[in-house]
């Protein structure tokens, strides 16, 4: 174990003394060709403490489409009756109308004493989303009974605007303008 510890950091050191400026090269990008065909980030997945509550949110107010939603199986469903849990399904959400499009995950607590409260921590920052339309979302998000934040313009045809939604989450939404 010891003489691996040594080994490995007589390597770093011969690393970091072959730069001059006694730091590595930096990695250089992927190329494109080498990157499997097929891989892509999906999507996020988020808790939520009350499925109907966001569903209003990102279905009925941003326009997401319900792609499936599923209850889990297993000894602590089959051992409840499955009653609790299975009221309580995973929802897959998306603008698109097929698993290759990118997805947003509503995650059920299945507690058998309820939903917990949603806890946010240092580490996640919010939920991307690029939409059209940025004043008619704000008026739409305002009338489902959320509140919209200012729209701002940023990088040049871009405007942002940042909501929050039944949990707490940070969702901010891009709207591209046409360009002239």
């Amino acid at each position: 174990m010891r003489k691996a510890a040594l080994t490995a950091l007589g390597a770093l050191s011969l690393t970091l003394s072959a730069s001059a400026s006694g730091w590595a090269e930096p990695a250089k990008p992927t190329p494109l060709a080498v990157i499997p065909a097929g891989n892509a980030v999906i999507g996020a997945a988020v808790y939520v403490a009350d499925l109907e509550r966001s569903l209003k949110f990102y279905r009925d107010t941003l326009g997401m489409r319900v792609l499936m939603q599923f209850a889990p199986s297993g000894p602590s469903v089959s051992a409840s009756g499955g009653g609790a849990a299975a009221a309580r399904p995973d929802t897959v959400l998306s603008f698109g109308a097929g698993p290759s499009d990118p997805m947003l995950m509503l995650l059920s607590d299945r507690n058998p004493a309820g939903p917990r409260k949603i806890e946010h921590a240092f580490g996640f920052a919010r939920v991307v989303l690029r939409m059209g339309d940025l004043d008619a979302l704000a008026a739409k998000i305002r009338a489902n009974g959320f509140v919209p934040g200012e729209i701002h313009g940023a990088h040049g045809s871009f405007r942002v605007m940042m909501a929050t939604d039944p949990d707490g989450y940070t969702v901010e939404i891009i709207e591209q303008k046409p360009a002239s």
